[in-house]
């Protein structure tokens, strides 16, 4: 019954996250439910992490084809890795989140999902990691944002990733560390946290949402209230 997650998918469905129960499908116009546990070939039955799902993003492959959302393509994170879901087929796909090259995986809880102006999927982690997924080897490139973290990110969850419409900055809003701004242009990240003292800093380091309204302006959901931040200057507004 905790529902932790909720997105909109085409044909009227809602998909819903919940803890320890899968991911439940809600077709508003018959005002019905369907449940799915998340299994995949190799997979152990009954793993409470993989079926506490704590993010979803649906994103269209290609152009649509015959029969119910059958381009339709369920992205899911869970505590225990992240899965994609083909409407058409029914089926689980579990991806590996190891990066190679020496790199160790310290944990699988995925916590944010986010797909950019060009396609690119982005995905946060519970333990600081920032991983974009290459379509081209069908796997996951890590993406450090801070070399001062220790080599699993202690827990500095990156649970929010937003990217700017206009300049394609690349926002990562985490629990712990504050926020931090990849100017496109440059590829340099800018690190944004709450300082003692100054009423024009975030009111917290911990950072759960992150959304560009319609005027333009940017809001940031923090564990101690809301910020509006302001561009030119570069200050925050408590709420």
């Amino acid at each position: 019954d905790h529902v932790i997650v909720i997105t909109e998918g085409p044909e009227g469905v809602l998909w819903v996250g919940t803890d320890k129960g899968g991911v439940n499908e809600f077709n508003i116009q018959t005002q019905s439910f369907t449940a799915y546990k998340l299994t995949s070939p190799g997979d152990s039955p009954g793993n409470a992490d993989r079926d506490t799902v704590t993010s979803l993003l649906g994103v269209t492959a290609g152009p649509p084809g015959p029969g119910k959302n059958s381009s339709f393509i369920l992205w899911v994170g869970t505590r225990g890795g992240i899965y994609t879901f083909h409407r058409k087929t029914g089926e689980f796909k579990r991806w590996n989140l190891d990066p190679g090259n020496n790199t160790p995986l310290c944990s699988n809880h995925v916590v944010s999902i986010y797909e950019d102006h060009s396609h690119t999927l982005w995905i946060g982690t519970k333990d600081g990691r920032l991983m974009q997924f290459n379509h081209k080897k069908q796997g996951f490139i890590l993406h450090p944002f801070d070399p001062d973290f220790p080599p699993c990110g202690a827990d500095i969850g990156v649970r929010s990733i937003f990217e700017e419409e206009n300049t394609k900055d690349l926002w990562i809003g985490t629990t712990g560390a504050g926020l931090y701004v990849r100017e496109s242009r440059s590829g340099i990240w800018y690190n944004y946290r709450k300082q003692r003292g100054i009423a024009t800093s975030l009111s917290s380091n911990d950072i759960y949402s992150i959304y560009r309204d319609r005027g333009g302006i940017t809001w940031i959901g923090t564990e101690d209230g809301l910020n509006k931040i302001d561009t030119i200057k570069n200050e925050f507004v408590h709420w």
